[in-house]
Parts: structure tokens; C-alpha cells; sequence
């Protein structure tokens, strides 16, 4: 029986022993072995870095010689196709609504009459028939002064309105009572009408942030004779949210010849005291002589 014990405890010493050397060497491969798995993936992610970096290199090389990057391949011809169509038809209804507004050589915006010729600019010849204008609408005497001291006092009329004063400011206009009016002019030629231009200041200077008081529906006459019979040349609207520069072209434009014209105002933007005429022109071929 004690020879047996002892074999018993003989086996569980060897066993003992066996496991313990074998235990640490089991450790020690499998920390080798993620050793080796790391140090795989490290040489992995260094190599992929090393690539892109060469990708980098070979694209800014290609830029540094003025080589275009490929353009991306559209991914949804369907939507590309839409916003083609969205853009060509916000375009072209922007040029229908910008077509009095052009743009010369040197990039300055200006509108189609300043390309024409204005047979109702004073300077030229052309004047005012006061006898029959309509009277001016007075709220205060403007005045220029000097050090402080009144020099003059400036009179404002309706031949302000075909003075082409520019810039337009704010009050620097012909203003006559209520929402209807008239202005009567002989042009500097005899002239075959084609086209009448209104100028008004734009709403963003205008103090009010409104041009309440710019004409809104007017109508044209040709005078033939200045004491003669008047011709309904055409009826035209200024609309307010348009150019502060508007020409209008005569429905039915003829080779009449016409020394004078008038413009009667129906109607205002909504200003009840008065109506402003900043620029008024008229624009046509000159009469043979």
C-alpha cells in the first residue's frame, strides 16, 4: 500500500513537472505569433501609405505641367440631365429679363438707350413746352449755399427731366402733383420714333426703400406740328421691380416724322402727393433733310 502512494505521488510530481515546463513555452509562442501578426500589418499600412504618397506625387506633378485631373464620372446621368435643364432655363429667362441692360468692352454695365440717341436731351436743342406741362409740386426751395451763406436758389422744373443728369439722386427730378401728369417736349430734330426711355432711381437708394412715386402706366403722343394734331403713338407700364433704366419700343412704329411729343402719366406706384420723372428720352432715326 505505501509502495503504491508513493508510485501515486511519483506520477503526480512528473506531472506537475511536465506541465510546468510546457506552460511557459505555450505563452511564449503565442506572444510571438501576434509579435509576427503585428508586425505583418504594420509593414501593410506602411506600404499603402507609401503608395498614396507616390499617388499624390505623380498628381501634383501632373498639375505642375498643366495636366487636368480627369473629371468624375457622372454616377446619375438622370439627375445631371435636370440640372442641365434647371440652369439653361434659369438662363434664359435671365436674359429675357436683363435684355434693356447690356454690358460694353470693358465690362461696365449700361442699358440699351444710352446706345441710341436721346432727341429729347436739352443740351441738343430739345426743349419744354411749360404752357403745356403740368404745374410743378413744391415742398421746399432747395438752395446752394457757400460758407454757410445762401448763394442761389436752385429752381427745379420740368426741364429737369430732360437735362440727363447723372447720377440719378435721390430728389434731384421733376415732380408734379398727384398720380397724373404731363410733359410736353419739341425734340432737337424732326425724328421717325421708335423707342421712348424712362429713366427712375433704383428702390436700394431710394430713402424709403419704395419708388412709390415713379410713373407707372403713361402714354406717348407724336406731334407732327407743334400747334398741330396730336398721334397716340403707344401706351406703356414702368414696372417698378424692374432696371431703373427702362426702353420701351412702339407697337407699330411708322416713318411718320414728328417735331414734339407728350408724355401724359395715367398713373403712379402708389404715392398719392406726387409723381417723379427723373429722365424722360426719346429715340428714333433723324428725318432726312
Amino acid at each position: 500500500m505505501k509502495k503504491t502512494c508513493g508510485l501515486l505521488l511519483l506520477l503526480l510530481l512528473i506531472s506537475l513537472c511536465v506541465w510546468s515546463l510546457f506552460q511557459p513555452s505555450t505563452h511564449l509562442d503565442a506572444a510571438e505569433e501576434n509579435k509576427k501578426l503585428i508586425n505583418l500589418e504594420k509593414q501593410d499600412l506602411i506600404g499603402l501609405i507609401s503608395s498614396l504618397r507616390d499617388r499624390i506625387k505623380a498628381l501634383e506633378m501632373k498639375n505642375a505641367e498643366g495636366v487636368k485631373p480627369p473629371a468624375p464620372l457622372a454616377t446619375n446621368n438622370k439627375l445631371t440631365l435636370e440640372i442641365q435643364q434647371a440652369m439653361e432655363k434659369w438662363l434664359s429667362n435671365h436674359i429675357k429679363e436683363q435684355a434693356v441692360f447690356m454690358t460694353d468692352d470693358k465690362g461696365c454695365g449700361h442699358s440699351i438707350a444710352d446706345n441710341m440717341a436721346d432727341f429729347a436731351l436739352e443740351v441738343q436743342g430739345a426743349r419744354v413746352i411749360t404752357s403745356r406741362c403740368s404745374e410743378t409740386y413744391h415742398v421746399g426751395r432747395a438752395f446752394v449755399t457757400l460758407f454757410g451763406f445762401k448763394i442761389w436758389t436752385v429752381t427745379v422744373g420740368p426741364w429737369t427731366a430732360i437735362q440727363g443728369l447723372a447720377p440719378l439722386l435721390p430728389g434731384r427730378c421733376w415732380s408734379f402733383p398727384g398720380a397724373q401728369g404731363t410733359l410736353a417736349i419739341t425734340l432737337s430734330s424732326p425724328v421717325k420714333i421708335t423707342h421712348v426711355t424712362v429713366d427712375h432711381i433704383a428702390r436700394y437708394i431710394s430713402p424709403s426703400g419704395s419708388i412709390e412715386s415713379a410713373p407707372k402706366e403713361f402714354e406717348l403722343y407724336g406731334m407732327r406740328d407743334i400747334s398741330g394734331k396730336r398721334t397716340l403713338l403707344g401706351t406703356f407700364t414702368y414696372d417698378q421691380s424692374g432696371e431703373s433704366t427702362q426702353t420701351f419700343q412702339l407697337p407699330n412704329p411708322t416713318d411718320d416724322i414728328y417735331r414734339g411729343v407728350e408724355m401724359h402719366v395715367l398713373s403712379n406706384w402708389g404715392q398719392a402727393e406726387y409723381t417723379c420723372l427723373y429722365r424722360f428720352r426719346v429715340h428714333g432715326k433723324i428725318a432726312s433733310p
